[in-house]
């Protein structure tokens, strides 16, 4: 989550962090205007987020290999090109949206 010109700009781990835990998005939102020390990565912590990269990466290739259409949007690209390129795409393209190329939707 993000705010940019007084907006919030949510991501796609943003809406399912919410739908599992509003009490979170919450304290995203006051994180945002009041930053919150953040802990220190352990061992086991980064061992968590690189099994958890690998996860993403293995399902974005089996989305590939069903023969589904992937779009990919550029992490590199600017919020604004990022929110103008999700919203390019018709409805049926973002009922999935992947984590490893993070779409960008704007509030």
């Amino acid at each position: 989550m993000q705010r940019i010109n007084n907006g919030l700009i949510f991501s796609a781990s943003d809406l399912t962090y919410f739908l599992e835990c509003p009490h979170r998005t919450t304290l995203d939102r006051l994180n945002l205007d009041q930053p919150m020390e953040k802990a220190v990565d352990s061992e086991d912590t980064r061992l968590v987020q690189e099994k958890g990269i690998e996860h993403e990466r293995a399902y974005l290739e089996s989305l590939k290999s069903s023969g589904l259409n992937v779009v990919t949007i550029d992490d590199a690209s600017s919020q604004k090109a990022r929110c103008t390129a999700t919203l390019d795409e018709p409805p049926r393209v973002l009922r999935r949206l992947v984590g490893l190329s993070q779409a960008a939707i704007a509030a």
